[in-house]
């Protein structure tokens, strides 16, 4: 975790409350109270005790401050009177955040050292005793025994009733009474400095009265005083400023009614192009045709895994047991008792494996279209699996295509309003913001208005529902192959909103995982290509704006990324160069401590494909070799860094499945049948690479 991170969570501790807390190139710390947005500087050489002193500092800002009493109390005052009012209310708000949390005392002592030692009051060459009230008052309360700041005993009445303020409006008269006095005194003194120096050779020749007069010059004026310390520490936090740290963006996820979106399985298949898609496609094969030679390739295997799975998770539970005594006697044991002292029963307590759920979202845009055959045959298989170890689980295939036509009631073509009929039969209405948008959300429905997940497989399925299904899958995915160019309702091919999909999952995981009272849920997302952007944050039913022009952060300039859930307070991060896709995927786990898995479907294995996809992906000092030799035997290989807790890169002609024949000479011996044999298995389990990978994770 970095420091701005973790100074992030420590505000939100010490608020008590969710506040949202924004790293920027600002000049000074600062809280809007109105939005509940602490501002936090990215400062160079910044050390801990000084990033807690703002942190602290704009806490009790966020504590005891009043938006609106600030602002009225600024009104119709000249800017001299703000400097005024900014130390008596630090005092108040200091004196109280050090009361609650006595830990940042020594933090705030050391900090505020470290800034008179960079001498940002201005006071370094000048006398302390001559001050004004207002400077000594803010030298005295932040630096204390650092200074020794004197003061009269009628000002220490003062000291007092400041050091006893405890109200909004006991700030302001304070601040108020020493600004109004501080004006007559200074409108005194140049009334008498007037009077006694007549012209500005006379003022040249009294060094001492320059000297003395000195800070005075400094103020504004006689009409509008100020403090100079609070006005050179304001002026001077600029210096500290990073020019090389990475600016920040941040940005909220929208709030959704996760039924919105999904189109159930039931109303996925009802359509009754299904029925004759391969007629239709002119094709000359059928689903119960495909779907038969499906199982005869993978049911074999399936019952294997399906084993092997058992006895892994055995094994682990087995390791967890625990042996303990009863307390009861064991009559078998009795008979050695003169030297055995252990003459009680054991029992051996085996804890309960963790149910796993899992939910699946597949890629359905256009890009997928060549290698959605051997993907869907491999999510099918992992379907199947979970299907035969009671794994609840979903498979969702989400896109933004645009809908075109549909049915009426009697299952007749609709040639008018088409796309209201697809809406009337399937229940979404898409003219009708299923985000439900606010201010400083990532906007949802810039590129994607559409948005929808289908439910394509579901344990919830009766088993003719089941295999129906698999089998217009199956036919889908030849056509597709085939370069046909038809498809039915539901399953055209278009962008890829897989960030919709993220925010999406982050209400529907728990919503899945107290249904089915899972203890971890396994969120898999399978994708060939980088999300649809959504790079605009939503203003109001008419505007959004660029993420980037509001932080004002240039064109390609990197920069760090932070996505916040205003429900649950918690963010995700992503570094500079990577994108928002990262960002939502850490705020998913840390929502939801979903086991998070991707897998990304990269077109070839080539070496220079998957050396640019690497360095476009931000990964850096990785090893080419290393990687082109693991493809080669795994057909696979993982990248971490990229929000996943795995990230499995799979090039497309290896997502083939392949039962090859055992192959041995015919002198062969035993030990040669046995070692095809193995080698033989081995390929198997390679060439189901999403089923190996999620056993490994589950099991």
């Amino acid at each position: 975790m970095t420091v701005a991170n973790s100074k992030s969570t420590l505000a939100k501790l010490l608020a008590q409350e969710n506040i949202t807390v924004e790293h920027r190139k600002a000049q000074t710390a600062s809280f809007d109270p109105k939005n509940r947005i602490l501002i936090l500087p990215i400062w160079k050489e910044m050390s801990a005790d000084l990033y807690d002193l703002l942190v602290g500092h704009e806490v009790g800002h966020a504590w005891e401050t009043p938006a609106e009493g600030w602002h009225n109390a600024l009104k119709g005052n000249k800017p001299g009177f703000k400097s005024y009012l900014n130390v008596i209310e630090d005092v108040r708000i200091e004196r109280k955040i050090k009361s609650r949390y006595p830990g940042l005392a020594p933090a705030f002592y050391s900090a505020y050292k470290e800034l008179f030692d960079k001498n940002f009051f201005g006071v370094e060459d000048k006398d302390i005793s001559i001050l004004p009230l207002i400077d000594r008052i803010n030298l005295h309360f932040k630096l204390g025994s650092l200074t020794m700041v004197p003061f009269s005993t009628a000002e220490k009445v003062i000291i007092k009733e400041i050091e006893l303020a405890n109200t909004w409006e006991e700030v302001v008269d304070i601040a108020t009474s020493l600004y109004t006095k501080r004006k007559e005194e200074l409108q005194e003194e140049f009334a008498q400095e007037y009077k006694q120096i007549n012209d500005i050779d006379d003022l040249a020749e009294s060094e001492e009265s320059i000297d003395n007069d000195e800070i005075l010059d400094e103020e504004m004026d006689e009409d509008d005083p100020a403090s100079l310390t609070d006005n050179e520490f304001r002026s001077r936090e600029s210096d500290l400023i990073s020019d090389e740290i990475k600016p920040y963006r941040y940005a909220s996820i929208p709030k959704i009614n996760c039924q919105d979106f999904i189109v159930n399985h039931k109303i996925v298949y009802s359509n009754p192009l299904l029925a004759t898609i391969e007629a239709d496609a002119m094709v000359n094969f059928t689903g119960k045709e495909l779907h038969t030679k499906y199982k005869t390739t993978n049911s074999k295997f399936i019952q294997y895994l399906v084993k092997e799975f058992e006895l892994k998770r055995n094994a682990a539970q087995f390791a967890r047991a625990k042996i303990s005594k009863t307390g009861e006697l064991d009559i078998d044991k009795v008979f050695g008792y003169k030297y055995n002292n252990d003459l009680f029963k054991r029992v051996t307590q085996i804890p309960n494996g963790k149910n796993h759920g899992m939910i699946m979202f597949l890629d359905w845009s256009g890009s997928m279209e060549g290698q959605i055959e051997q993907t869907l045959e491999q999510t099918m298989v992992l379907a199947d699996f979970c299907k035969k170890v009671n794994i609840p689980f979903k498979v969702f295939a989400f896109s933004n295509a645009t809908i075109k036509y549909n049915y009426d009631d009697n299952n007749k073509h609709n040639g008018n309003n088409k796309r209201e009929a697809w809406m009337a039969h399937t229940g979404l209405d898409f003219d009708k913001k299923k985000f439900k948008h606010s201010e400083g959300d990532l906007f949802m429905d810039y590129y994607c208005n559409e948005f929808r997940v289908n439910e394509i497989l579901s344990n919830d399925m009766t088993l003719a529902q089941y295999n129906y299904a698999q089998q217009r899958l199956l036919v889908i995915a030849k056509i597709f192959s085939y370069r046909r160019g038809f498809t039915p309702d539901n399953f055209d091919m278009a962008g890829t909103p897989l960030n919709q999909s993220i925010v999406f999952a982050n209400s529907y995981v728990p919503q899945f995982k107290e249904a089915y009272r899972l203890d971890i849920v396994n969120t898999i997302f399978l994708t060939d290509g980088e999300a649809d952007s959504t790079d605009r944050i939503f203003i109001d039913d008419m505007r959004s704006i660029d993420m980037d022009s509001k932080y004002g952060i240039g064109y390609k300039q990197k920069c760090n990324t932070v996505i916040t859930d205003k429900e649950t307070g918690k963010t995700g991060h992503a570094k500079p160069g990577q994108s928002i896709t990262i960002a939502l995927l850490n705020l998913l786990r840390e929502n939801t401590q979903t086991n998070l898995i991707g897998y990304f479907i990269i077109r070839s294995s080539a070496r220079r494909t998957i050396d640019n996809f690497l360095y476009n992906t931000g990964i850096l000092n990785y090893n080419l070799d290393q990687i082109m030799l693991k493809l080669r035997k795994e057909k696979f290989f993982d990248i971490t860094d990229q929000g996943y807790d795995k990230y499995f890169i799979i090039p497309a002609s290896d997502l083939t499945i392949e039962n090859s024949e055992i192959k041995v000479d015919s002198d062969a011996t035993k030990k040669d049948f046995l070692k095809a044999f193995m080698k033989n298995q081995k390929s198997k389990l390679v060439n189901r690479v999403l089923l190996n990978k999620f056993i490994a994770e589950i099991a």
